[in-house]
């Protein structure tokens, strides 16, 4: 048992169906939690001390007439001569309900003490004490619907872990991929550049090398006298021809 959890306290008595338990008519069942495992004599002398929580409710068989009961054996007779079945009633007596319990030290029960009040002496073939807990919520769903709550959370737990994993791929993959673009661009934009730089030397050792094969193109075409003369050469002439004209 833990504290702040609420339980209900039943005794179930099996008791035979003798003409003494019968006679007994109503009887009282008197249930208690103790603090600690005591004997019966200790707990009843220091139940002020010892006793945590106590309960007391009535109990009787159940009444048949003669006529009935009659039939009623007759009707299991085979059973009763088999051993299948004894002569016996099962009593459920209900001692407590959504009862709990404090936190803290001694305040959760060791020990239970049942006793069964009568002037007559009765016959018991089995006594017990059940607790039951009273969930609440979800607790109460997995406790009474099981198969249910584990196809229903598993998939859920499933389908959120699927969805989370997926989520993080992405995430990752989409980042790797950009990374992976930046460092192509970057390669390309490199290669273009090396590019342009490496084809300016080499038009400049073309010309180098052009030069250096036809150095004296140039120079022998401007030394070539013109097919007509230049005004230089026809200078001298003129004069001679102004000077025999004079004569």
């Amino acid at each position: 048992m833990i504290p702040l959890q609420k339980y209900d306290v039943k005794v179930i008595l099996q008791l035979p169906s003798t003409p003494a338990n019968r006679a007994a008519g109503n009887f009282m069942l008197d249930l208690a939690f103790l603090r600690e495992p005591d004997d019966l004599a200790g707990s009843i002398a220091n139940a002020s001390e010892t006793v945590l929580l106590r309960s007391r409710r009535p109990a009787m068989l159940t009444y048949t007439s003669p006529m009935v009961d009659i039939a009623r054996q007759l009707w299991r007779l085979p059973l009763y001569v088999l051993g299948l079945k004894r002569e016996a009633e099962v009593l459920t007596i209900g001692m407590m309900e959504r009862v709990q319990f404090r936190k803290g030290k001694g305040e959760v029960p060791r020990g239970i003490r049942l006793e069964i009040q009568s002037n007559e002496r009765i016959q018991v073939y089995k006594a017990s004490v059940r607790i039951d807990a009273r969930f609440t919520g979800l607790r109460w769903m997995m406790y009474n619907w099981r198969t249910l709550s584990f196809l229903t959370f598993g998939s859920m737990f499933w389908l959120i872990s699927t969805s989370v994993a997926t989520g993080v791929w992405l995430a990752l993959s989409s980042r790797s991929s950009g990374s992976e673009g930046m460092v192509v661009k970057k390669e390309d934009v490199d290669s273009d550049d090396g590019f342009k730089d490496s084809s300016e030397p080499s038009t400049a050792m073309q010309e180098g090398v052009t030069a250096s094969l036809f150095p004296d193109i140039k120079a022998e075409e401007e030394d070539e006298p013109s097919a007509y003369g230049s005004n230089e050469d026809n200078g001298p002439d003129e004069d001679q021809g102004s000077e025999l004209s004079g004569i």
